[in-house]
């Protein structure tokens, strides 16, 4: 269920996303669209801690159940996403809610010297979002691309493994666009990708996780 609800939010984080704009490739555009709006910045970095949160648990489910299949991988796999989302909380989207109250003091500053104070210290916080944002695109796609790898051979269905190793190239792609910013379209592709790819994940999982009887229990083994 957790993986549905990711799923979910990630979908929402694409429509987010383009009325924010998706990332800080132009760091004063940027800025000051979380300005003029505050209140849509809140509700999609909050919705990305909410996502990380909901993940914890459904990566340990997915680990449940492919270890039998791939379980040097999915150690691995495991293990990254557990690094992606501790960078996530702890480093993006901390980062960029403080970001975010530093462009509205910025806004409602009674000087010009309060003002360019602020904006200097949105900027300085700025600087450390790309990074992260490098880190966590790569880290959380590699993850997903070993998991779905693993996922060819085990009960998630090949369709699953395909969307998820899709996901994890495009990924891999997106987080490239601190380097190349002609590559920024490709942070929403990836979050389509992703949510499409936790839905299906999470769905499956979730039929696993149901109590079943021993013919059902079968069927969905060798599914």
């Amino acid at each position: 269920m957790c993986l549905l609800v990711a799923g979910l939010i990630y979908l929402a984080e694409v429509a987010l996303g383009i009325a924010l704009v998706s990332a800080p490739a132009d760091s004063q555009k940027y800025l000051q669209s979380l300005a003029d709006h505050a209140g849509l910045a809140r509700v999609t970095f909050g919705l990305f801690s909410v996502a990380d949160f909901l993940l914890v648990p459904a990566v340990l489910g997915l680990y449940l159940s492919l270890k039998r299949v791939g379980k040097n991988l999915m150690l691995v796999a495991t293990g990254l996403m557990a690094v992606f989302i501790v960078v996530d909380v702890t480093i993006t989207d901390a980062s960029s809610l403080t970001i975010v109250t530093l462009t509205q003091h910025a806004a409602t500053a009674a000087s010009a010297a309060e003002r360019t104070a602020y904006m200097s210290a949105a900027n300085y916080g700025l600087a450390t979002v790309p990074l992260a944002n490098f880190y966590t695109f790569v880290i959380s796609s590699v993850g997903v691309l070993l998991i779905s790898m693993v996922m060819l051979k085990g009960v998630f269905g090949k369709r699953t493994a395909y969307v998820g190793i899709i996901t994890g190239i495009v990924g891999i792609v997106a987080g490239f666009y601190v380097f190349v910013p002609a590559l920024v379209l490709f942070t929403l592709l990836s979050l389509l990708t992703l949510g499409a790819w936790c839905l299906m994940a999470g769905r499956r999982l979730y039929q696993l996780g149901k109590p079943q009887r021993a013919g059902e229990a079968a069927a969905v083994t060798t599914a």
